[in-house]
């Protein structure tokens, strides 16, 4: 597999006319990816009385990670904060990540622990394996029991 944005070199055999055969060091950056995911259709599922949430999201893209993270009621977190899972609004220990390896819906655990009679929102950013950051992807809000 080519890996985008890396450089690679090597030494290359050359036959030049009326200079006889020698090595000559070649070296190439390949391109990063243009085409970002991209993410829609974020939901936070359905809360429970244990205070527990949910959350799927689409992705047009098999590769690299699903990034998610829970902010308290539309609070804020920029895409390095969600994959860094902690900054912003994000509340603590409410964040994760996983393999994306399917295109289509994608199923974050189950979200436990969360306060009772709480407005949360769930935001999601994929990284794919060129680096690329998808546009942020947010659940509606939504309030536990």
């Amino acid at each position: 597999m080519r890996k985008f944005g890396t450089t690679h070199e090597a030494m290359v055999l050359t036959s030049a006319r009326g200079s006889g055969k020698g090595w000559k060091r070649v070296s190439q950056t390949a391109a990063k990816r243009s085409v970002l995911p991209r993410l829609t259709t974020a939901d936070a599922g359905t809360e429970t009385a244990d205070g527990t949430l949910g959350a799927t999201v689409v992705t047009n893209e098999a590769s690299g990670s699903l990034y998610f993270a829970v902010v308290t009621n539309g609070g804020v977190a920029t895409n390095t904060q969600v994959v860094a899972g902690a900054g912003g609004d994000i509340v603590a220990g409410k964040a994760g990540n996983a393999a994306v390896t399917v295109i289509g819906t994608q199923t974050t655990v189950a979200i436990t622990g969360l306060s009772a009679s709480t407005t949360y929102q769930i935001k999601f950013v994929q990284r794919d394996v060129y680096g690329n950051d998808s546009e942020q992807a947010s659940a509606e809000l939504i309030t536990t029991i």
